[in-house]
């Protein structure tokens, strides 16, 4: 049975230039979730009409549609030309109610905001990484140390060898009060994976990156938002716990 899903959403970028910034890749991957898992791959683009088309595909997908597409078009804000307006229809072909359509509608509308913020502030911006002034072995113990002895997170699966740690956000439900009534939780769960890498060609810096991993206490309550400002609220706290060192 096929359903659709359509809605606005606004961006920051310049039409013309968000859709060649977001076609410049083929493929995709979610924020919050493994490429095997979600991913999204363009299967038509029309930079004239601004059109784009995208398949949704991964496990979570597999489990409840048999197809899941995506098409936005984007178009200048009549009050303010050099921002945008994001027009989306989502098709789902159901086969179950496994994953439901908002987790997936948000997953797609939260990276287009991210790729629209990546998009402003440049191509050295990344929601999900930066480069760190340390050796990447010198970098793994100051993270361990200092998310160790922090009482707001728990890490855990911290590995010497890989460079790799988890923590969970023990105050992840309070990330954006800002947004919503001090006694609402957004989030049952929240959890962060760091990876650091020696950066190619200078062994005395690092990469760190990381992804996340949340499960909202309603997935049927649409608020793309919300997923940007946790990102933003992420990359604070990571930068923030080295840069005090």
């Amino acid at each position: 049975m096929l359903t659709h899903k359509s809605g606005k959403l606004e961006i920051q970028s310049p039409a013309d230039e968000f859709i060649k910034y977001f076609i410049r890749k083929k493929s995709h991957v979610s924020f919050f979730y493994a490429a095997e898992d979600l991913r999204f791959e363009i299967l038509s683009e029309d930079v004239a009409s601004r059109t784009v088309t995208v398949t949704i595909l991964g496990t979570l997908i597999s489990k409840s549609y048999k197809m899941v597409t995506a098409t936005f078009t984007v178009a200048p804000r009549e009050e303010d030309i050099t921002k945008s307006c994001l027009e989306y229809t989502f098709e789902f072909d159901d086969i179950n109610n496994y994953i439901g359509k908002t987790v997936i509608v948000e997953s797609l509308l939260t990276y287009i905001l991210i790729s629209d913020g990546n998009n402003i502030k440049g191509e050295n911006f990344k929601y999900n990484s930066f480069d760190a002034g340390y050796p990447a072995e010198e970098c793994f113990k100051r993270y361990v140390n200092e998310f160790s002895d922090d009482d707001d997170v728990r890490m855990e699966n911290a590995n010497k060898q890989k460079r790799i740690f988890t923590v969970s956000f023990r105050n992840a439900p309070n990330l954006a009060d800002d947004m919503y009534d001090d006694d609402e939780s957004i989030f049952q769960m929240m959890e962060v994976t760091v990876t650091i890498t020696p950066k190619k060609g200078d062994n005395n810096r690092s990469c760190v990156k990381w992804t996340i991993k949340v499960e909202k206490v309603n997935d049927n309550e649409e608020e793309s938002g919300i997923f940007l400002i946790t990102a933003d609220h992420i990359r604070e706290t990571i930068m923030f716990a080295i840069k005090t060192l």
